[in-house]
């Protein structure tokens, strides 16, 4: 009854099972269920080893139910930044100011760097391969989502990598790269055999027109995934305006390439905005889910700006 207590914190609960042999058990599994439950994973090394730690983990790995991976990258745009203060800290000689955008400038290059190299090496992959075959023997089905920041809720690892860096996080993981990502998950929960219930995609407020996920395009296309894969729901969440009043006017690109890339024996699709889309009327244009989805059951649309032509030759296609 103590370690239920909803008024618990997590650094609470921890003390509790480090402190209190009587009560380590109890307090180990109201834990796990309060904060383990929908790990969420960012493509780091260090990251996606604790994913893998907590699915091994005894006590945390039954608990985990949903596994979510961000969707976004950081871009090389903010190299600029640090750059253009330290050559005005320079032409100034303000020597303090030039070690700490010197500081700023390494800390993103290593991010860029560990970035590229882990991408490149097939790791990324072979852990969260790792992680679902640790998960595969509760039987389970699972939540798999590649979703975009919404702080205060953030991946494993983000607020410790930025200690560092006096930039927002989520104003530096600025390239979108929803497909690679999905993909990623996709080939790890295929090739471990896990059952997957529902996917889940955030489609961030980024509009970078030269991002990889769109130079990845065509040969994203030629891979399908296999129609043996099982996943019953598929729920998407739109995100349109962002600071400053810029509109995400890629994502009606982006729909046909995420249902292209996602099972074929879907029976629930949800599409979601986060406001009246107003302006984005032909969302659903190049959108057919008849072509794609062979046993759909239940289409839910919520806040999209859609007339009802738009809408009926959405349904009848």
């Amino acid at each position: 009854m103590v370690c239920a207590d909803d008024d618990l914190s997590a650094n609470d609960l921890a003390a509790i099972r480090l402190t209190c042999k009587e009560l380590h058990a109890t307090a180990t599994e109201e834990f796990a269920q309060r904060y383990f439950k929908d790990p969420f994973v960012m493509m780091t090394r260090k990251s996606l080893e604790a994913l893998v730690d907590i699915c091994k983990h005894p006590v945390f790995g039954p608990h985990v139910s949903k596994i979510q991976m961000l969707n976004t990258r950081i871009h090389t745009c903010w190299l600029q930044n640090p750059a253009n203060e330290m050559a005005i800290a320079a032409n100034n000689r303000q020597v303090s100011e030039i070690k700490r955008t010197k500081c700023q400038m390494q800390w993103l290059m290593d991010m860029l760097e560990e970035q590229n190299d882990l991408e490149q090496s097939g790791r990324p992959l072979e852990l969260l391969k790792e992680a679902f075959t640790c998960l595969k023997g509760s039987g389970r089905s699972l939540v798999i989502g590649a979703q975009r920041i919404t702080m205060p809720y953030a991946p494993i690892g983000l607020r410790k990598a930025f200690s560092g860096c006096d930039e927002q996080p989520h104003e530096i993981f600025l390239e979108p790269d929803t497909i690679s990502t999905l993909q990623l998950l996709l080939d790890a929960v295929f090739s471990t055999g896990c059952m997957m219930q529902r996917m889940e995609i955030g489609v961030g407020d980024a509009s970078w027109p030269s991002s990889r996920q769109w130079r990845q395009v065509e040969s994203i296309r030629q891979e399908r995934r296999p129609s043996t894969m099982h996943a019953e729901e598929l729920h998407l969440d739109l995100h349109w305006h962002r600071t400053g009043g810029y509109a995400n006017n890629l994502a009606p690109d982006l729909l046909p390439l995420i249902i292209e890339n996602t099972t074929r024996n879907l029976k629930r699709f949800s599409l979601r905005s986060d406001c009246d889309s107003n302006g984005f009327e032909g969302i659903l244009e190049n959108v057919s889910l008849s072509d794609w989805y062979e046993g759909l059951e239940e289409i839910s649309l919520t806040r999209l700006c859609l007339r009802e032509q738009q809408l009926h030759g959405f349904l009848s296609a």
